[in-house]
């Protein structure tokens, strides 16, 4: 590490001001370099084994940061961390750790759309759980559906009525714990707003927007199509599909609620329940003085309407 300049030489704007003059521009934004580039450091040499130590290294990393109370710091250097070009793959160059897009190499796998981790690399001791806790894993199943939500997720990638048959094609030929981990995991955020189902009018749409057939859309179809899980697409999916958060009634969520959020649903009835509560007053009374008190978050999606003085 004789390239490095020890971290102290930072620690004011005086003397970063000074490093960066004598290294001749090399940190000129007055700052040590990421966690990405040190440990892209250790593998210059492009061995093997310089690759597996990174690899230990920045899974120990990671593993630190999830315990940071400092969330904007933790989100800040996990992206460093794995921003970092640490994974000796089959054709000997290096790449970051993308979930979805590099794994393991199952025994006789033939395929193209994928980047493949060196296999000597992989059967070091120890490698394979610390490249597991990076994301990266093997080309099975589970794998499968990594790749396919990573695809789900790009721009470029292919339209939502073509990859998310393929992802609840595979969810079913797996676990349902082990699909929502995944899901979890590679998707982020909240999962009504980032899985998507089939609507019984033949759309993709997020979970958040359609509902499970019951009192509210009828499971038949015969109305409200575009609010419909498709039964006929979904009917191997009650479980999982309970597990993302899809319901027979609008309800209001508390992730949602905490986050300043509200669904679509709910600003529509919150005009409705006022535009109500005003045609049963025998006085005039301005909307501006009337108040819909949100319901509560466990309940489905009940209120009041009140005069707010």
């Amino acid at each position: 590490m004789g390239d490095w300049v020890h971290p102290d030489a930072y620690k004011n704007q005086e003397l970063a001001v000074k490093v960066s003059r004598l290294m001749d521009g090399v940190g000129a934004d007055g700052g040590a370099s990421t966690l990405g580039k040190w440990l892209e450091a250790l593998v210059l040499e492009g061995s093997v084994e310089a690759s597996a130590a990174a690899i230990v290294l920045a899974a120990r990393m990671v593993r630190d940061v999830k315990g940071s109370s400092d969330a904007a710091l933790a989100t800040k250097l996990n992206g460093e961390i794995r921003s970092a070009r640490i994974i000796r793959l089959e054709d000997g160059t290096f790449s970051q750790t993308v979930r979805g897009k590099v794994f393991v190499r199952a025994e006789g796998q033939q395929r193209l759309d994928v980047l493949f981790v060196d296999p000597v690399l992989a059967a070091m001791d120890g490698v394979s759980k610390n490249l597991q806790e990076l994301g990266v894993v093997l080309m099975d199943q589970s794998g499968e559906l990594r790749k396919l939500l990573h695809e789900a997720g790009q721009p470029n990638g292919r339209r939502r009525e073509v990859i998310w048959p393929l992802i609840w094609s595979t969810m079913r030929t797996i676990p349902t714990d082990t699909s929502l981990q995944i899901l979890k995991e590679d998707l982020g955020g909240e999962l009504t707003e980032t899985v998507h189902v089939k609507t019984a009018a033949g759309q993709w749409a997020p979970v958040r927007s359609a509902f499970l057939g019951g009192r509210l859309v009828p499971q038949d179809g015969s109305r409200d199509g575009a609010f419909l899980i498709d039964p006929r697409e979904h009917a191997q999916d009650d479980e999982l599909l309970k597990e993302v958060g899809a319901v027979e009634l609008p309800r209001s969520r508390a992730s949602g609620f905490a986050a300043g959020r509200t669904e679509r649903w709910y600003v529509e009835w919150v005009s409705s329940a006022k535009s109500l509560f005003l045609q049963n007053q025998t006085s005039k009374i301005s909307p501006d003085k009337v108040e819909v008190e949100a319901p509560t978050l466990s309940s489905p999606a009940l209120g009041s309407g009140r005069r707010h003085e």
